[in-house]
């Protein structure tokens, strides 16, 4: 989430997909009430997706009272996609968190919620508490998020991405409590995971209290693959991944470029590189070895 993109050949997350916000912030009204971001919107630039309509209609049809919605299934069955598509139809507010297994740490885990619910409508005293959480005692980063949270103004949508990388306890109690503290009447939580045994989710109410989807809901439907395959456009799967061979993906060279400002780790990571392009070239001649053609 937070790291830069990957060097060339290490890879990324998931299916490559993240969302960005832009804010369009109003000037603060008329002291302790201003309700923040009056619109946020995230930036989609993916050419040739595929609009899931008929899981985003599930979604819709996930009544605004159930605090938690679950998306879970495993890499490549497009969980990140189809938030991002859904939140873009910009029916409310929207903070998006995309984890990593840096929030292990609850406070690091705290400061990261907290920059997502800052996107949220709430007064300003609260917008106020949340943007010093990242610098305030680790000790007391959590129990901050969780007081601001019970001040947010609906309606609005936190969405939790990747929630399978967070394992420690602490970090999973925390998660936790966000769930119990979600409100019909305000925020509700998406969270997408790649496992329904990631242990955030372990304690999540039955019935009622959360809605959730599978591998049945988020697979492609005959028509949705019928159009993907028609529109002659390139699929790409995100970087990383040996299960993406079993479904006819074959290896790929991917880049990012970046600028290191000291030369000492720049002299260092070249270094590095040099001998990691060779390791790249042979892991993936390697991979080749067992795509699913027929060699003629």
């Amino acid at each position: 989430m937070r790291a830069l993109p990957p060097l060339p050949g290490t890879g990324g997350r998931g299916t490559g997909d993240r969302v960005d916000v832009s804010l369009g912030r109003e000037a603060a009204g008329d002291g302790g009430d201003d309700l923040r971001p009056e619109r946020a919107t995230p930036i989609l630039d993916r050419r040739g997706q595929v609009r899931r309509s008929q899981l985003l209609a599930r979604l819709d049809a996930v009544s605004d009272r159930v605090p938690v919605i679950v998306l879970a299934a495993p890499a490549g069955y497009g969980k990140t996609t189809a938030l991002r598509q859904w939140v873009a139809t910009g029916r409310r507010r929207v903070g998006w968190a995309s984890l990593d297994p840096s929030d292990d740490e609850p406070a690091r885990l705290a400061g990261h919620l907290a920059g997502a619910l800052h996107e949220l409508p709430m007064p300003a005293a609260t917008a106020d508490r949340l943007a010093r959480i990242p610098a305030t005692r680790p000790a007391t980063a959590p129990a901050l998020l969780l007081r601001s949270m019970r001040e947010l103004r609906g309606p609005a949508l936190l969405v939790l991405d990747n929630v399978q990388d967070v394992l420690s306890p602490e970090s999973v109690a925390l998660l936790r409590a966000v769930f119990e503290r979600a409100d019909p009447h305000g925020l509700q939580v998406a969270v997408a995971s790649r496992s329904r045994h990631a242990l955030a989710l372990a304690g999540l109410p039955a019935g009622a209290g959360h809605a959730e989807l599978g591998r049945e809901e988020l697979q492609f439907s005959e028509a949705e693959s019928r159009q993907l395959l028609s529109t002659g456009a390139r699929f790409e799967p995100g970087t990383q991944g040996e299960h993406k061979v079993a479904r006819g993906f074959v290896p790929s060279h991917s880049w990012s470029a970046h600028h290191i400002a000291d030369p000492r780790f720049r002299t260092a990571i070249a270094d590095f590189l040099s001998r990691e392009a060779v390791a790249v070239e042979e892991y993936a001649e390697t991979v080749n070895a067992h795509v699913p053609y027929r060699r003629i």
